[in-house]
This record gives structure tokens, sequence and C-alpha cells, in this order.
């Protein structure tokens, strides 16, 4: 009898162990569901970033490139916007009918190809940003789930 009363205490006491690592594990999976949904959140959050800036770039590249094919056809309409400081002592020579400074027409395709490189480099860095968050989420999940299986 005594045998008896001492296998039940041991089983009661199993229980409550089993009952503690039982809820302990149902908290950190609750955690870690919301935690994936919060990244998903994320996710789709950086997705529709990056989709929103893609079209803003590609809108920006088809206005280089409309503003080159105008700057192509009619080089003598090509400004650049600039400013020259003011000399405020007393000049008394000045040129009254001196003609616009103009670039040169290979400054002018020197400007539109660099602003076409521009906006690509920041299309790559847009993409490759996308990945590296994507990887860094994917390897905290894989790590939690990990740390979920060795508390079984």
């Amino acid at each position: 009898m005594l045998c008896l009363i001492a296998g039940l205490f041991w089983v009661i006491d199993r229980n409550k162990i089993l009952k503690q690592k039982y809820v302990k594990i149902n908290e950190t999976l609750t955690q870690q569901i919301v935690e994936n949904k919060n990244y998903q959140l994320r996710i789709k959050q950086l997705y529709q970033m990056d989709t929103q800036r893609l079209q803003e770039l590609a809108s920006a590249k088809s206005e280089i490139d409309r503003l080159r094919s105008y700057a192509e056809r009619d080089p003598e309409r090509v400004y650049i916007r600039a400013s020259c400081a003011t000399n405020d002592a007393n000049s008394t020579s000045r040129v009254d009918d001196a003609t616009r400074a103009r670039p040169t027409d290979a400054a002018i395709r020197n400007y539109w190809i660099l602003q076409r490189k521009n906006c690509s480099v920041r299309v790559h860095h847009l993409r490759s940003t996308r990945i590296i968050f994507a990887k860094s989420v994917l390897i905290k999940v894989i790590k939690k789930e990990c740390k979920i299986k060795e508390m079984k």
C-alpha cells in the first residue's frame, strides 16, 4: 500500500513538472507565432515600399530618357541651373551682349549617363537591402524553432 501511495505521489509530481514544461513551451510558441506575424507584416511592408520605390525609379528613368531625347534633338534648349556670386566692387567692364554659357555636347551626354547609372545603383541597393532583411528574418525564425525543439 505504501508503494502505491509513493508511486501516486511520484506520478502527480511528474505530472506537475510536465504541465509546467507544457505551459512554458506553449508561451514560447505563442510568442513565436506573434513574432512570425510581425515579421510577415514587416516583409509585406518592405515589399510594398520596394515596389513603390521601383516604380518611382522606373518613372525617373523614363523621365531621364525623355529629357535626354529632348536634349539630343534640340541642344540649344538645354539649360543648367547655376548661380554665380556677384562682385560688389565697382566694375567698369561689362559685357552686355554676351551669349549664355552652355555646356559642351559631351558634358550633356555624360550628365545623362551619370543620371541613368545613379538610378540603377539605387535599384540594386533596394533589392539587396530587401534580400538581406529577409535572410535575417529567416535566420531568427530558424534559431527560435531550434530553441523550442531543445526545450522539449
